[in-house]
């Protein structure tokens, strides 16, 4: 029995993900992790300098996302690096740990049911999906048991750029070989997602809360 999916989606041969925050609830994990940084630092006062660390990393890539460059990798650790007065090697490790590695333990159970419901109405239609990520999504995608997704995030060298930049939904279509105009994107964040989108050229469908909804109804209600 197919999965009725709404008008909204006549005409679209590709559909490309947000991962943060759209596909798990990142609020939610968030505090988690700050949770256990707060014990960690209790625990270990003298690794505070890893909250700050952190604090400079996530703004830094805040604010290269509106930059032009790319090198988008190791500008992000270079910048954190001299605005936190430490080593590189050192800022790597603590966006591996608190960042990459850390959290993957804990997404499986806040991704948000309705993916699931999602990704097999799109697959009984043979439309593409793929994910599109500022940030590494390899890893995450096997904790979220989505190993099956194609991924690209703007760490990977035909990308090498931050949304809104939309180098990476570009690259996505020529992959697919499907015009830019036959994809949607789906993402919580206008400014990144959104724009993204429009940069490209692409339909787009913003989910400030992810896809946290009940039904695949409900998440397009006003999409046109």
């Amino acid at each position: 029995m197919k999965i009725p999916l709404p008008a909204a989606l006549e005409g679209v041969e590709g559909v490309i993900l947000d991962l943060d925050g759209t596909l798990y609830d990142q609020k939610r994990l968030r505090l988690q992790m700050a949770l256990e940084l707060a014990s960690t630092l209790l625990l270990r006062p003298w690794r505070c300098k890893e909250a700050l660390i952190l604090f400079r990393f996530r703004r830094i890539r805040e604010a290269l996302a509106d930059a032009l460059p790319g090198d988008v990798s190791s500008r992000s650790y270079l910048l954190t690096a001299q605005a936190c007065d430490c080593e590189i090697d050192q800022v790597r490790d603590v966006v591996q740990e608190w960042i990459y590695r850390r959290p993957l333990r804990h997404l499986g159970r806040f991704r948000y049911p309705l993916v699931d419901v999602l990704l097999a109405a799109l697959a009984q239609r043979r439309i593409n999906v793929a994910v599109c990520s500022d940030y590494h999504a390899v890893d995450k995608l096997a904790a979220l048991r989505l190993e099956h997704l194609s991924s690209w995030s703007a760490e990977d060298p035909a990308v090498d750029r931050l949304k809104p930049d939309p180098a990476g939904l570009l690259h996505i279509c020529r992959q697919w070989q499907v015009a830019p105009q036959a994809c949607l994107v789906i993402g919580d964040r206008d400014d990144r997602d959104g724009e993204a989108a429009r940069r490209a050229g692409m339909r787009s469908l913003v989910v400030p809360g992810g896809l946290r909804f009940k039904t695949i109804d409900q998440m397009f209600q006003g999409m046109q």
